[in-house]
């Protein structure tokens, strides 16, 4: 899914993927893709900019359904698409770890910090 009408320029190009049969307005481009998934999704990221390019100029952004069809994206063969497929979810995995384990971090050194100033850290005298 691409955001193709928006507020501001700005959200323009903006991209999802839906794991699940989904329904939405006409601010949103559905593309049901003949190659990878994961390569399509990080390509539009890439291309935001181009993307907001082919937006009028008015109050709203807006890229029409034609225009949006238009717009040229990379066809690298399919065996390259699913290997770039198969990194983006290894990465994706390993960003999801790191960041559980980073709010684990946290949450230590947030208890800690509260048992140090409530004096649990140390036995008195």
């Amino acid at each position: 899914m691409v955001t193709c009408i928006a507020g501001s320029k700005n959200v323009i190009g903006n991209a999802a993927i839906a794991d699940r049969e989904v329904a939405f307005n006409q601010q949103i481009n559905a593309i049901v893709p003949d190659v990878n998934t994961y390569f399509l999704y990080v390509h539009i990221l890439v291309s935001k900019k181009k993307i907001q390019d082919k937006s009028t100029g008015g109050m709203k952004g807006l890229v029409s359904k034609s225009t949006f069809q238009n717009i040229k994206f990379m066809y690298p063969p399919k065996d390259l698409q699913n290997k770039f497929g198969e990194y983006f979810i290894e990465i994706t995995k390993q960003k999801q770890l790191l960041k559980q384990s980073l709010t684990e971090l946290e949450n230590n050194f947030n208890s800690l910090m509260q048992r140090a100033f409530n004096g649990e850290l140390f036995k008195g005298e």
